[in-house]
């Protein structure tokens, strides 16, 4: 069996939806036949007419949903992380034709839709009226080079933020961060505003940007306290990376990130400032709470495994290429 995956262009900040499917491609039958596709700018329309490759199943990962257009409705899976520009940015106009060059058109013309959570099913179905019965959630899975790292105390803890878009919440963690004797490791391009903000609010704070994934495995390591508070998410990796590599996370009380860390994080409303320094000061003061949480994550993360994320594809590949030969 042939899958042909589809990427977005490979430009400076996206690597979560490549990291997520290089890793499903380990997980997968080695006898299966794969090639990658990446667009070659952020929206390359001649992408959609350029000559159909062939393969038995065509996979769009995210980002790029208006190459359906030119690949085979019956042969092609589209996945869906989730739809917050559409609800969360867009306006006037602009939204109506996003609604429906983006996202009605393309998701009515392939075969299946996958989900990473079932919130974004949820968010699918609602505002585009997308038949249940063509979605199936498949959340992402762990990195396999993701593993435990023991837990150091430090003296100054660091707090990890990945992420760089309005709904990662960073103004909340700087505002609950102020006179803790913390410092801020933010995984985003480095911010002349919050740069001034953090330094008038006398917060310690270093700025990693286009890291590799040994060098997010070493910031997760170097790190104390796992801060993934986000206002609107797809599903969270952050929380089930940070689980893996064994550090207490604390995230947001809202779907999906609740789903994801179970009872495994302390979760927080996004919008309390108070509430969030409660449970930074909570994981620094007491290490009992640290070593629970870690304990519970190592075993929360056994759901996203994987061997078990990558059968749900195989399986999903299978169907395909079996109902159209």
């Amino acid at each position: 069996m042939k899958v042909n995956y589809y990427f977005r262009n490979p430009g400076a900040g996206n690597y979560s939806i490549e990291n997520v499917f290089e890793a499903v491609m380990k997980g997968l039958d080695p006898a299966m036949e794969i090639k990658r596709y990446h667009t070659k700018k952020p929206v390359d329309l001649n992408s959609i007419f350029s000559k159909r490759r062939k393969a038995d199943v065509h996979h769009i990962t995210g980002a790029v949903n208006y190459l359906t257009f030119g690949l085979p409705g019956k042969k092609t899976i589209l996945t869906v992380h989730d739809i917050g520009h559409y609800t969360e940015t867009i306006k006037g106009w602009k939204k109506i034709v996003y609604k429906y060059l983006f996202w009605v058109f393309p998701l009515r013309r392939v075969k299946k839709i996958t989900t990473i959570s079932d919130f974004t099913k949820r968010e699918l179905i609602k505002h585009f009226n997308i038949d249940s019965g063509k979605i199936v959630v498949i959340p992402n899975p762990v990195n396999p080079d993701f593993q435990f790292r023991p837990f150091v105390k430090s003296e100054m803890p660091i707090i990890l933020q990945i992420g760089s878009g309005k709904n990662k919440n960073i103004n909340l963690l700087l505002r609950a961060a102020q006179g803790l004797n913390v410092k801020l490791l933010l995984i985003r391009p480095p911010d002349p505003h919050l740069i001034n903000e953090m330094e008038r609010m006398g917060i310690h704070y270093e700025f990693r940007n286009n890291l590799s994934t040994a060098q997010l495995m070493e910031a997760y390591s170097e790190s104390q306290i796992i801060f993934f508070v986000s206002t609107y998410e797809g599903f969270g990796l952050p929380i089930i990376e940070g689980m893996t590599i064994g550090r207490p996370v604390i995230t947001s009380n809202r779907s999906p990130m609740k789903e994801v860390a179970g009872d495994a994080a302390l979760l927080v409303d996004p919008e309390d400032v108070s509430g969030l320094r409660t449970a930074i000061i909570e994981l620094i003061e007491s290490p009992t709470l640290c070593k629970e949480l870690i304990d519970r994550g190592i075993k929360q993360v056994q759901m996203y495994q994987l061997s078990r994320i990558s059968k749900q594809y195989q399986d999903l590949y299978s169907e395909i290429a079996n109902d159209h030969p």
